[in-house]
């Protein structure tokens, strides 16, 4: 069972709302938690809101959609972006991952580490289990073979393919350039500061760490 709480400030007024949540995992508690916000405090008062700031847990594609038809501005990071940050972490996969190829965008293509272009050869979807379609695209080098690179790029048979989803690409890079700004480190600090000793209290001061109820609702 997930705890989820928030602080929000809306011209000086300071809101907490919290929800519970039977969920392993946290990317699924966003928008319930959102729209709960939206039925406690009304729309007026969530249509206030400009920006939310949230963990790793929360940031997956279908957050990012929601949040943005919200038009709230996300300061909510994506699961690899502290790895990004370790320059140990960059220097081992520079050039060789995916997320660092070079990609064409006017005419659709990516180039390997060796200049070769690897032209998309289909695409796909795949529903994730919250229902949440994605739209994947796929690309592939033509001729691999003899690459003196070929160990180091990739280890598969044949020509190296790589699976890119656009949208969530357009997602990361701007979530990228907020929580790298000056008030996206900010905001990372604060969000630190404010929210996680609520979790600090609950489990180490009062050592709460399970729920002993089968359901949210308490049985009387």
């Amino acid at each position: 069972m997930r705890f989820f709480n928030t602080f929000f400030d809306f011209l000086y007024r300071t809101h907490v709302n919290y929800t519970l949540h039977q969920n392993p995992t946290d990317t699924k508690t966003l928008q319930p938690h959102l729209e709960n916000l939206k039925e406690t405090y009304g729309e007026e008062v969530f249509q206030e809101m400009e920006e939310i700031t949230a963990d790793a847990g929360y940031g997956s594609e279908e957050n990012y959609d929601y949040l943005q038809e919200q038009g709230l501005t996300a300061y909510v990071k994506y699961n690899t972006f502290d790895k990004e940050q370790d320059k140990n972490y960059q220097k081992k996969h520079k050039p060789f991952s995916k997320e660092n190829l070079h990609y064409n965008q006017e005419e659709d293509y990516y180039v390997c580490p060796m200049g070769q272009k690897m032209h998309k050869t289909h695409q796909s979807t795949k529903t994730t289990e919250a229902g949440y379609r994605q739209h994947l695209s796929h690309y592939q080098a033509q001729n691999c073979e003899g690459c003196p690179m070929r160990g180091q790029c990739f280890k598969g048979k044949g020509n190296r393919s790589i699976e890119r989803n656009h949208n969530l690409e357009r997602h990361k890079q701007k979530i990228r350039e907020l929580l790298t700004s000056e008030i996206g480190l900010q905001k990372r600090k604060q969000r630190t500061a404010d929210v996680e000793p609520v979790f600090a209290q609950l489990k180490h001061n009062h050592n709460f760490r399970r729920f002993s109820l089968k359901g949210i609702e308490k049985p009387s």
